[in-house]
């Protein structure tokens, strides 16, 4: 009893002691932005383990496209700031996942979208442009030539008359969507290749896959806008509207090689200028000074969504891709430069956190720390530090993105990729006894349990978790009395739980404890010293956790003195505004916090049952969600 409570205060004492100043940057200071870069660099790399023993190179924990955004940023580290420390390390990564010099690698090919693969095809022809120290048994260019001849034999003139789908195979979820990213991956990649080259087949499709985006709503001249996806059941004609900044920076950085290829030609310089306009206008908003890039999953307004663990990467991509445009189009240095250097120095001052593996937190319009951190936010970090290099190194002899002409010495195999072994079968493979047995069972079953005053999320898991990723494989997940909110009543109810019940006098000098070491830990989660539970519930809404399309049933109750049925149905509500899934709620009126199975036996595994089946979930005696009185914004408002 004692030591739980000492166990607190140690904790929180030990987090106060480690608060530490921003990062002090002077922009105009070579070395001080490569400090800063480095720090970052660090704070990344703390999360990586793929060079361990008994760990998978270049694999990041739940995600396998990250992977080549982290080791394309370490490439454009070392070629900015000239430090190797992360070379080795690099390099092995971008080898291990190389696949059939194709990145598509066995282990994860049947899973992968079109945008997952380029990406990683993007970082070795960022190592093959800048010169990266390659082996003999690899070339750079050759891995960016084996992604291009595999995704060109994706091209799909049955549907839409061209584009790329989302994803690579048709058993996959979203292989109906075709999406700017994956597009404008293929089409960046071609550009560069045909700069690199000067191979006129790379050009003739890096003008294909433009125009084609240009015929669809993808890509709107007029204006400038960049949709995010269309569907192919609308014979690509329904757009969904939603406005990303790297679906912008992929498509104006690769006209910007175009620009630079065709000697100026007038047609790319109006591409770069019109989509630097709307990147100006929609991630760079007045509202923050005008020079501070801002993701719209980032402000904390109502109605707006918090990213996801793809949307927190994208300012890495656009402020690299900005400072490589700067490179091929030095006139736009005038206009970009204000831009990536307002951003650089609102990162330092979100690089204020408490320890080398938190120092940098994701709002750069911030002027503290706001407690959201991790691999992405200090890679977004790193990446417009070392952007800030560019006026540094403009006028080297050996500024890249070189050319094969211009002293780029990766040596290409134009025929990579298409050797006779397909990465891919033509045909979704055979389903096996185990796949339909594995399909029934895989049902995430996420328990809130209180152990040392932190929330815990159990995730039982019947898949084989080095096959394939999780999400397109999950049918249901079922919530049982979870989540709850963050508030102080909710954890203090929770902790006392723990208290000696069997002790009265040392229950109630327990309970009393407890209110000030509670206070504390709310405290420090809300100021993001520590994780929260509104972390935990945004995650598990996350599409790049579970995926979109597994079906979601709520269990709880009305009378849950631990987990309030409002809390829960906000989280459902959230799941089908983030996500688009099926998401059901089954309230129970009067059982105390996961007591369902005590006090209703019948009507809960009943209920199990027809979520298996799929079947109408809803039983005698049970309320579905947005039954309890009001609509559920109704409720919620009755709450402020």
């Amino acid at each position: 009893m004692w030591s739980y409570f000492w166990h607190i205060a140690l904790i929180a004492l030990l987090t106060l002691g480690q608060l530490t100043t921003s990062i002090q940057l002077d922009i105009n200071d070579p070395d001080s932005i490569k400090d800063a870069a480095a720090t970052a660099a660090y704070g990344m790399m703390t999360y990586y383990h793929g060079n361990e023993s008994g760990q998978i190179p270049g694999k990041l924990p739940g995600t396998w496209w990250t992977g080549g955004e982290v080791f394309m940023a370490l490439v454009q580290y070392w070629y900015w700031t000239g430090d190797t420390s992360y070379n080795d390390v690099t390099k092995q990564a971008l080898i291990w996942q190389k696949g059939h010099n194709d990145y598509l690698p066995d282990n994860y090919t049947q899973d992968l979208g079109n945008d997952d693969q380029v990406f990683w095809g993007l970082a070795a022809m960022t190592a093959a442009e800048l010169n990266f120290p390659e082996d003999e048994e690899v070339s750079w260019l050759a891995l960016a030539q084996g992604v291009f001849n595999t995704q060109a034999d994706k091209w799909d003139p049955d549907t839409c008359h061209g584009g790329l789908r989302w994803q690579r195979n048709s058993w996959n979820g979203g292989y109906d969507l075709k999406n700017s990213v994956s597009n404008g991956g293929f089409f960046q990649l071609a550009a560069r290749l045909a700069r690199y080259t000067k191979n006129e087949t790379y050009t003739e499709w890096a003008e294909k896959a433009f125009t084609w985006a240009t015929s669809v709503p993808l890509i709107i001249e007029k204006g400038w806008t960049i949709n995010d996806l269309v569907t192919v059941e609308s014979n690509c004609q329904a757009p969904n509207q939603m406005q990303w900044s790297y679906n912008y920076g992929i498509y104006f950085n690769g006209a910007a090689y175009m620009y630079n290829l065709t000697n100026g030609d007038t047609k790319w310089k109006n591409v770069v200028e019109g989509l630097l306009n709307t990147t100006w206008r929609n991630f760079f908003p007045q509202e923050y000074g005008g020079n501070i890039m801002v993701e719209p999953c980032e402000p904390q307004k109502p109605g707006v969504v918090p990213c996801d663990g793809n949307q927190s990467t994208f300012k890495s991509l656009v402020t690299a891709w900005l400072a490589f445009t700067t490179t091929v189009i030095p006139e736009t240095l005038d206009q970009i430069l204000p831009k990536l250097q307002g951003s650089a120095e609102g990162a330092a001052k979100q690089c204020s956190g408490p320890s080398p593996d938190k120092i940098c937190g994701q709002r750069w319009f911030l002027d503290k720390y706001d407690g959201v951190t991790g691999l992405r936010e200090h890679m977004c970090a790193l990446s417009v530090f070392t952007a800030n290099m560019v006026p540094f190194k403009t006028g080297n002899r050996d500024q890249g993105p070189l050319t094969a002409d211009t002293g780029g010495t990766s040596k290409g195999d134009p025929s990579a990729g298409t050797g006779s072994r397909k990465p891919e079968k033509d045909k979704p493979r055979e389903i096996t006894t185990g796949d339909r047995v594995g399909a029934s069972i895989v049902t995430v079953v996420v328990v809130e349990q209180w152990k040392k005053t932190e929330i815990e999320a159990t995730v039982l898991l019947m898949v084989n978790a080095d096959r394939m990723k999780l999400g397109p494989h999950l049918r249901g997940i079922i919530f049982d009395c979870y989540p709850g909110d963050t508030s102080f009543s909710r954890a203090y109810q929770a902790a006392a739980v723990l208290s000696p019940s069997h002790h009265a006098p040392a229950q109630a000098l327990g309970k009393l404890l407890l209110y000030p070491a509670i206070g504390l830990i709310t405290s420090l989660q809300r100021t993001g010293l520590m994780s929260s539970v509104s972390q935990l519930r945004s995650e598990l809404n996350d599409s790049a956790v579970f995926g979109a399309a597994a079906k979601r049933l709520y269990l709880y109750s009305t009378a849950d003195q631990m987990v309030r049925w409002v809390d829960v149905e906000s989280h459902l509500a959230d799941a089908k505004a983030r996500l688009g899934c099926r998401a059901e709620g089954i309230a129970f009126p009067d059982s105390p916090h996961c007591a369902f199975v005590r006090d209703h036996a019948d009507r809960y595994w009943d209920t199990i049952d027809r979520f298996w089946a799929g079947r109408e979930v809803s039983t005698p005696g049970a309320m579905m969600s947005g039954q309890l009185g009001g609509g559920l914004d109704d409720r919620l408002r009755s709450r402020i």
